[in-house]
């Protein structure tokens, strides 16, 4: 090259950048700059040069290149670059009819991590996580696309189950425990899948759609992958309209509390009432709680649902006492996110005390998922209730990661059995023996026990032979509004439906 720039010199200054390696193995970058002086004659008199070592420079772009378009924490390939390759696919892929797909996948547990250990532990695990997937998915072009969330190109596809084994490929590297420092870790993930050109014709669409896809394996079960189509897209339309309109809801006094007795079945007295939450939305209409409070804790309104929904409890049980009717207990739920704000049991007596009752006529029920977390949080919150006279629900029982060492962590008041158990209950059937051993095991324990979704007067029959003292179910009454069931407790039950 130098050669020939010098048989064949220029009239304009020649620049040029090279690579050289020294003898011990060491390469360097190099900048050389060459101008040529000439006579009259257009004959070279004089050569002027310089010679510059740049290897630092060039290092340096380098590793500002590599962070540009690398995660920092992980060394994962970053969102922007990734969006960037993916739109570039799109064109090359698109100009052949070839087709690819993407794999948007997200810790669904890790909020709890970071805010029960904190965002170092938390960026440990992440990595740990990002360094798993590295080693075992080398065949997938990877990111870390936000947060919590990975995202993944599966390139060259040729049918749907080469998609569907890639994606359980993907939760099967999280089927071991992480293990970082003194604590072990069992991630869980939601994937979502969608395909070009099929869901999308750019990143932001494939994306979006992908997106859509992930969240419905996340309300379908645990480690669970779900593919795009448009009968998602029609339901991510309702969430989003959900979660927009959620924000307004109490303002717009959209939210009802309805309320559904428990009964005694020995006596058929009602004993008790669990308050539940409706939302009757302007468009899809009255809301169960299995349709909405998932996003609310998704977004943290179900803080704020909770402290409106407790304030209506205590007016409505203030009213209920004043006209003379009997103390009875009412259950309210509680979601695992309400126990992470601060204060949240003094907020709890406050808003009880503004109405002049005693605690003791509440009833906290929680899901195992709560129980689960240990946290010295969550146990002194509910400690500090249950000394006021709360007293604790471990409600759907049986439907979660059910253990005995949950159980003896906390003071158990009671066990609501999940509905589901109920279903084709025979002397002959698992379901059967699971509910008698919960029986036995809660009356051993000073618990009492709630068979939830009665229906049928075999059902009722059944588990009260099994030792069940309570039972909740639209065989004693559908969840009523205040008025209606203001209504049951002073005339009572319809005994006769129950013999």
């Amino acid at each position: 090259m130098i050669l020939n720039i010098l048989s064949k010199p220029s009239k304009e200054p020649v620049e040029m950048e090279f690579r050289i390696i020294r003898e011990d193995g060491v390469i360097r970058y190099i900048f050389q700059r060459i101008e040529f002086i000439f006579d009259k004659k257009d004959q070279v008199t004089k050569i002027f040069g310089i010679v510059q070592d740049i290897t630092e420079k060039r290092l340096m772009e380098k590793e500002l290149e590599y962070k540009r378009n690398h995660d920092l924490l992980t060394g994962l390939l970053n969102r922007s670059y990734f969006t960037q390759y993916m739109d570039k696919l799109c064109r090359t892929k698109g100009a052949k009819n070839e087709t690819f797909a993407l794999l948007l996948f997200e810790l669904d547990n890790f909020t709890y991590i970071n805010d029960a250990l904190g965002f170092q532990m938390g960026n440990k695990l992440i990595s740990l996580v990002a360094e798993r997937l590295s080693n075992s998915l080398e065949d997938l072009y990877i990111c870390r696309y936000s947060g919590s969330i990975f995202a993944a190109i599966l390139e060259n596809v040729e049918s749907i189950e080469e998609c569907r084994q890639a994606a359980q490929r993907v939760i099967d590297t999280f089927s071991e425990t992480f293990l970082l420092d003194i604590y072990e870790f069992d991630l869980i993930i939601n994937l979502g899948i969608s395909r070009f050109p099929e869901d999308g014709l750019d990143s932001y669409q494939l994306l979006k759609n992908a997106d859509i896809a992930k969240m419905r394996s996340k309300n379908e079960g645990k480690n669970n992958y779900s593919f795009f189509s448009k009968e998602i897209s029609m339901q991510s339309h309702k969430e989003y309209t959900l979660r927009r309109d959620m924000l307004y809801a109490i303002e717009r006094d959209e939210l009802r509390i309805f309320y559904q007795p428990v009964v005694n079945i020995k006596t058929n007295e009602i004993i008790g009432v669990e308050a539940l939450v409706r939302w009757v939305h302007p468009v899809w209409g009255t809301l169960l709680p299995s349709e909405f409070i998932y996003i609310a804790e998704e977004t943290d309104f179900i803080i704020h649902m909770g402290k409106w929904v407790l304030s209506g409890v205590c007016s409505t049980y203030k009213e209920w006492i004043e006209s003379g009717l009997p103390r009875i207990k009412v259950g309210v739920n509680f979601s695992g996110i309400q126990f992470l704000e601060n204060n949240f049991a003094d907020k709890v007596i406050d808003i009880i005390e503004r109405f002049g009752l005693d605690p003791s006529f509440l009833i906290m029920e929680i899901t195992e998922s709560v129980v689960m977390k240990k946290t010295d949080k969550v146990r002194a919150d509910i400690e500090r209730l249950q000394e006021l006279g709360a007293r604790l629900a471990l409600d759907d029982f049986g439907t979660g990661f059910s253990s005995l060492s949950y159980i003896s962590s906390f003071k158990i008041d009671v066990i609501k059995i999940a509905a589901s158990f109920l279903h084709n209950l025979r002397p002959d059937s698992v379901n059967y023996s699971i509910i008698k051993f919960i029986g036995e095991m809660a009356s051993s324990l000073d618990m009492y026990v709630v068979a939830e979704g009665v229906e049928t007067r075999d059902q009722l029959k059944e588990i009260k032979r099994l030792g069940c003292i309570g039972g909740q179910g639209y065989i004693f009454s559908k969840p009523e509004p205040k008025e209606e069931i203001t209504k049951i407790l002073k005339e009572g039950l319809n005994k006769q439906l129950l013999h």
